[in-house]
């Protein structure tokens, strides 16, 4: 990890305050409902882990992981999400990137993913910004709030 002010600044567990979806023309879109759940961690070692997740999600009917089915596991998949690697920040570019090692969405691995950062007191903002086949791009706004 790269020894920068934002890098300390980072370090530590975030909880997630709201998750949204922008893009031109459309409505803002909430992928894990306007009440989501979730953490963000950054450790002193340069690794980090994000886990997100709708709140309220439906159990499955057996306590058995064997015995669930097709459906359950798709709705389970729509409803949450992880990823962990080692991250490194670009101070010039106000960005975070997230070198992802494991993920639930499996194209995710081996990618960088970049976060623009902000800081507003006990709160992070990361946004990603991504480009649609249409035209234009998409921003997804994550808000963070300092837990320790």
């Amino acid at each position: 990890m790269a020894g920068s002010a934002t890098s300390k600044r980072l370090l530590g567990l975030w909880r997630l305050v709201s998750l949204r979806t922008q893009a031109p023309g459309r409505p803002t879109e909430y992928p894990l409902g306007k009440n989501p759940v979730g953490i963000i961690s950054y450790y002193p070692s340069g690794h980090m882990s994000v886990h997100l997740m709708r709140r309220g999600r439906k159990r499955f009917a057996s306590n058995d992981a064997r015995q669930v089915t097709v459906e359950e596991k798709a709705a389970a998949y729509d409803s949450f999400g992880a990823y962990f690697g080692k991250f490194e920040v670009k101070p010039k570019e106000k960005a975070v990137y997230h070198l992802v090692e494991g993920a639930s969405f499996p194209n995710m691995v081996g990618t960088a993913q970049k976060r623009l950062y902000e800081f507003r007191g006990r709160r992070l903002t990361l946004r990603a910004i991504a480009d649609l086949p249409e035209g234009g791009q998409s921003v997804t706004q994550v808000v963070w709030e300092r837990a320790v």
